[in-house]
């Protein structure tokens, strides 16, 4: 614990010199907030609705994030930290350079469930929640894990550890979605990095987190970045989980530190990556499409398709729907549009096509509009489209051959 102690007080001292000089080389760009609806929100992408969003961190250990230039893998999110997220005094965030230190006591704290999953006791925990309903079967969100304690406590006690906990219909307990690809094992400090076991540790505090620990494959060394600050990465995965349309589940994203409060580690969640299978349209014209797409009565097309798209588990069939509104009249003026499109639970079912042929009734009408809504079975609007029908064209000939 003292070797702890002395390489904090000393890192610390070190950054304060070259403060000024290092800062000037972030290429992550991290604003504090502890605002929930503002985290949550950044990182829902399409067939996710959200709601009821709370966050318990202090106001610098969260924030949101874009980049510039980094070897991060994603371009904007958000993070979650057991520090600071934005760099600052007295300690330094996430967007380094890496020959900073981060490392601070938040006083916040343990997690329950952090503390169930490392077997150690947590501190300076940072946790998001929210409730969410699926379009489809399945979520899933990309995300990676950073830390200080990479290399240098490997296999120790310094487990920092975080989860991504669902609760609902399928989950009676909280179920952590954060695990090493392909097992049943939490992604925590000894379950990925180097393999290069520390002083202080032992081989089987990595081997007790589950069979292949550490998992060195998947650890991405940090050295040398002018971008980000913490030592060690993993490489970035995808968090899923199997879900029920339109039933409201819970989700619980939280980080902490394991046995001690210093070292810092964050999670990064990439920006619109928590997504669900869900449908929306393409449209193609013979005509020009500016400003509104449109098409000639007998005299050219539409093409729609109903693309099903954000599927990577799905197991369920599934049913899109359409609306039709606007002046045309279904099946007079075009062939008739179904309202109903089924899919099965095959992969390769993931597209309907819809032919518009505008029938030439040989009466002048002026431009009419064709407005298509699509709907999931929930009966949420997913996407929308407006064609315009105009009457075929007249041409006078003035060459008499």
């Amino acid at each position: 614990m003292n070797f702890r102690v002395i390489i904090n007080k000393w890192l610390i001292l070190v950054v304060f010199c070259f403060i000024n000089s290092m800062q000037s080389l972030a290429q992550v760009n991290v604003i504090n907030t502890n605002n929930a609806n503002t985290l949550a929100s950044k990182i829902v992408g399409s067939g996710v609705e959200i709601s009821n969003a709370t966050v318990l961190c202090n106001s610098n250990q969260a924030g949101t994030f874009t980049v510039t230039s980094s070897t991060l893998g994603m371009d904007e999110g958000i993070v979650l930290t057991t520090g600071f997220a934005s760099a600052s005094l007295p300690a330094h965030g996430v967007n380094g350079p890496q020959n900073q230190f981060a490392t601070f006591n938040q006083g916040t704290g343990g997690d329950a469930d952090l503390t169930t999953l490392a077997g150690i006791v947590t501190n300076d925990r940072c946790v998001l929640e929210f409730d969410f309903k699926a379009d489809g079967d399945s979520i899933f969100f990309k995300y990676k894990f950073g830390s200080e304690e990479y290399p240098v406590f490997n296999c120790s006690n310094y487990n920092d550890v975080f989860g991504f906990f669902i609760t609902g219909p399928g989950y009676p307990t909280p179920t952590n979605l954060a695990l090493v690809p392909g097992t049943n094992i939490p992604v925590a400090i000894n379950s990925v990095n180097n393999g290069v076991i520390s002083s202080g540790g032992n081989i089987s505090n990595c081997n007790s987190m589950g069979a292949g620990s550490p998992f060195t494959g998947l650890y991405v060394n940090n050295t040398g970045s002018t971008s980000l600050t913490y030592d060690g990465f993993t490489q970035i995965f995808t968090a899923k989980a199997l879900t029920q349309s339109c039933v409201t589940y819970h989700l619980k994203l939280a980080i902490a530190d394991g046995f001690d409060h210093i070292f810092d580690s964050g999670v990064f969640i990439k920006a619109g990556s928590l997504n669900s299978n869900t449908f929306k349209f393409s449209l193609k014209t013979d005509s020009a499409a500016a400003p509104t797409p449109m098409v000639f009565e007998g005299c050219d097309s539409a093409v729609v398709k109903i693309h099903r798209v954000n599927f990577q588990t799905l197991v369920n069939t599934d049913t899109a729907y359409i609306q039709i509104l606007g002046t045309t009249t279904n099946g007079t003026d075009y062939p008739l549009i179904q309202t109903a499109y089924y899919f099965s639970n095959s992969l390769s079912d993931s597209i309907k096509t819809i032919y518009i042929d505008p029938y030439n009734d040989l009466i002048t009408e002026g431009t009419e509009t064709l407005k298509l809504i699509l709907k999931n079975k929930c009966n949420i609007i997913v996407d929308s489209l407006i064609l315009e029908i105009k009457d075929a064209p007249k041409f006078t000939i003035f060459n008499v051959d």
